[in-house]
């Protein structure tokens, strides 16, 4: 819980407010990536919260930056939903993230997205489907050197 904890502290708004719009994503993403980690949905819930304020506000990102930006909150929407059982919202929320993503050089991103839509294949019982993600996320993870 280091790592969370201090996260917490530079994502705080009065940290976050000095800082460049896309370190302070970079952060939230960051203390995101450990709250799923540990288990800590609400505060994933109000991180994912905090980005789309933070986004929406935001002028100093070009509209093809925050799609970007909010493709990538997009993949932590997915694991979180996944987390919670939801895992046909996890899908629809997933494969719009992908849409987006694929384009981008983020392929571990994109890697980690493919193993997030696998285990809800699995999870509903689309064995073949789940198989094709999982091998996907492989590959890209090995190309990726990840």
């Amino acid at each position: 819980t280091t790592a969370l904890d201090y996260y917490q502290q530079v994502a705080d708004e009065s940290v976050l407010g000095r800082v460049p719009t896309l370190r302070a994503l970079g952060v939230l993403r960051k203390t995101l990536n450990t709250c799923l980690c540990l288990g800590r949905i609400e505060q994933a819930d109000q991180l994912i919260a905090k980005s789309h304020a933070l986004l929406q506000r935001d002028a100093s990102l070009s509209p093809s930056e925050k799609v970007c930006e909010r493709a990538l909150f997009m993949v932590r929407q997915a694991v979180l939903l996944s987390q919670r059982g939801q895992y046909q919202p996890a899908l629809d929320v997933a494969k719009h993230a992908f849409a987006i993503l694929a384009l981008t050089d983020l392929h571990t991103e994109v890697a980690n997205l493919q193993l997030t839509m696998g285990g809800c294949y699995q999870r509903l019982g689309r064995i073949d489907k789940a198989e094709e993600f999982y091998l996907d996320s492989l590959s890209t993870f090995r190309r990726v050197g990840d």
